[in-house]
């Protein structure tokens, strides 16, 4: 299967895909495929701890990249600090490419939670986490040295 190049895979949807939406990032660690909130500032920021309850906002590329100036995809170049963060406000049955967080290891059908940052972690049945989505491949990322890419749907 190829590699995706778009968050957004699958809209649950007989119409287009889902309007966009903008907000200045916080920092410069957001990336296409985090999960975000909204702050009282008005700014977005990746989910601050392993959420609770989070709202099933997910970055998007930046889709005014121009690949003939920069070498880095869409799909992989990180946000700037107070840079218009587009955004995607996810439903039950939307299929996307989201970041999986180091040192995970998930099969096809875990339940899926955000953790720090807004990468997503295997949702732990003893705790309160929030499932928001089911995984759709298996990912190890055990070892890993950052987040990998996965493919998930949401709840």
């Amino acid at each position: 299967m190829a590699t995706p190049k778009t968050i957004l895979l699958r809209v649950n949807s007989r119409h287009a895909d889902p309007p966009l939406f903008e907000a200045p990032a916080t920092d410069a660690l957001i990336k296409p495929g985090h999960f975000i909130i909204m702050l009282s500032t008005g700014k977005v920021d990746g989910t601050p701890t392993a959420a609770l309850w989070t709202p099933k906002w997910i970055a998007v590329e930046n889709p005014y990249i121009d690949p003939t100036v920069t070498s880095t995809d869409a799909i992989d170049t990180v946000y700037a600090v107070n840079e218009p963060v587009r955004y995607v406000r996810l439903k039950s049955g939307d299929e996307v490419y989201a970041l999986l967080t180091d040192e995970e290891n998930v099969a096809i059908g875990a339940m899926l939670s955000t953790g720090v940052g807004g990468e997503v972690i295997e949702a732990t049945p003893a705790t309160d986490q929030t499932v928001i989505g089911i995984a759709l491949e298996a990912v190890n990322n055990t070892g890993g040295s950052g987040a990998l890419r996965i493919r998930m749907a949401i709840a």
